[in-house]
This record gives C-alpha cells, structure tokens and sequence, in this order.
C-alpha cells in the first residue's frame, strides 16, 4: 500500500469514524449534560482557531496579499452584527464580506 493511500484511508477512517460516533450519542445526550457542552466548547474552540488562522496567517496567497486591516475590519463587522442582530448568521456574514471587500478596495 502506498503512503499516499494509507492517508486517505487514515483520513476516511478518521473522519466518518467520529461522525458515527457522533450519530451513536445524539440521541443519549441532552442539551444540558457536561458531555454536550464540552463537544460545543471543542467545537467553538477550533471554529474560533481556524478563524484566527484565516484572519491573521492566511495560506492562500490571495488572501496574503490583501491588508490585515481589512481583514480585520471584515471579522470584526461579522462579529459585532452576529452578536447584535440575534445572531442572523447570514446576516452578519455577507455584512463582514461587504465590509472586507471594501476595507480591501479602499485600504489596499
């Protein structure tokens, strides 16, 4: 087996490894229960860390070349109108877009 297949397969295994895990417990766990807000902690956590990694070390080289200030401004935007407009998540993400793609226009 090459080492590019046994990754793949790690990966796969991996991945559809804890979404049956994750079908498994749905039904035995309540919103309350530590076991479900420690997942949601987990899961905030590393949406907050790719974020930040988006943000600030960005692999593309697209998003490199644009300025950190618009990037910035366009999270901070999606932030403050998902926290302000009970989190309307479409709302706020097309309002960050819209604020980074002219942050970037006009900054850079």
């Amino acid at each position: 087996m090459t080492p590019a297949l046994q990754m793949i397969l790690t990966a796969a295994a991996v991945t559809y490894g804890c979404r049956l895990l994750g079908i498994l417990w749905a039904g035995r766990l309540q919103e309350g229960d530590p076991g479900f807000r420690l997942a949601s902690c987990i899961a905030y956590a590393l949406l907050a860390a790719l974020v930040v990694k988006l943000v600030v070390l960005p692999g593309n080289p697209g998003m490199a070349a644009t300025p950190i200030d618009a990037r910035l401004l366009g999270i901070g935007t999606t932030a403050f109108v998902l926290l302000g407009l009970r989190r309307n998540l479409l709302l706020a993400t097309w309002a960050g877009v819209v604020v980074f793609g002219a942050g970037s226009w006009v900054i850079g």
